[in-house]
């Protein structure tokens, strides 16, 4: 600083940047920081989940280390019955699957290839035993879907390879938020192979996928959530050496997955 009347100059300070641990409320049922958590914990935000390539939660979670998923159809489509499912730690119908903290397993089914990634906040994974916490279906682990509360106005669409095609747009009006979600896939041939009962093949003739979330915010403490999910899967099953009653290149069946 200057004296007799001069200019005063003060040297300013770098802006300082802070990175706060990130919390977790799966693991515990209360909310710590990741680094006081006392179990196995993986934290996938949002940008984490579009990294992986994926367009929904079923594909992006097949490629976190120590998790492993089965799969009908391109996409993670299921099949009739056969729904995809999720091991943790190779524990077979152990794992819990929560939305916004509550649970989503019914008998043991769950559809996570119809939850689009644009509309996930984060996921928290615990891997390893919370039957303590969470009941029986958690013997391999937990995985907690947190959705979005604030969304941003876009509009989206992308075409690929095997009749794909995905449109979203979300639209943010103050406290309410409203998406749509759309995926397709056209025919793709030969998703498998079997020749237990003859030369048998099966064709994904198509795939429609649409989700509809609306989302008002009470307060800060309170949400409203509504969530839609609806999955139609078409399956050609082919016989080309023939079975039985079934003559060569017959047409055998189709499954239709609603």
């Amino acid at each position: 600083m200057s004296s007799g009347g001069g200019t005063a100059v003060h040297a300013e300070e770098p802006n300082q940047v802070f990175t706060l641990d990130p919390m977790v409320v799966t693991a515990t049922r209360t909310e710590k920081r990741d680094v006081d958590v006392p179990a196995s914990t993986t934290i996938l935000t949002s940008e984490d989940l579009k990294a992986t390539g994926a367009q929904n939660l079923q594909v992006a979670l097949g490629r976190v280390p120590g998790l492993v998923y089965k799969t009908f159809a391109p996409g993670g489509g299921a099949m009739g019955t056969m729904a995809n499912e999720i091991a943790i730690r190779g524990v077979s119908n152990g794992t819990l699957i929560m939305l916004n903290g509550s649970p989503m397993n019914l008998r043991g089914k769950y559809f996570l290839d119809a939850i689009p990634i644009d509309s996930i906040e984060k996921v928290e994974i615990v891997k390893g035993g919370g039957s303590v916490l969470y009941g029986s279906e958690a013997m391999g682990g937990v995985i907690n879907i947190i959705t979005k509360q604030d969304f941003k106005n876009s509009v989206t669409a992308g075409v690929g390879n095997y009749g794909q095609q995905k449109y979203n747009a979300t639209v943010n009006a103050d406290k309410l938020s409203v998406g749509y979600n759309l995926e397709k896939w056209g025919n793709v041939d030969t998703i498998s192979r079997s020749h237990d009962k003859g030369d048998k093949h099966t064709d994904m003739n198509s795939s429609h996928k649409n989700n509809l979330f609306l989302n008002y915010k009470i307060n800060d403490n309170w949400n409203f959530l509504y969530n839609y999910f609806e999955t139609n899967v078409k399956y050609d099953t082919w016989f080309d050496d023939g079975y039985k009653s079934v003559p060569k290149g017959e047409h055998c069946n189709r499954i239709e997955n609603m």
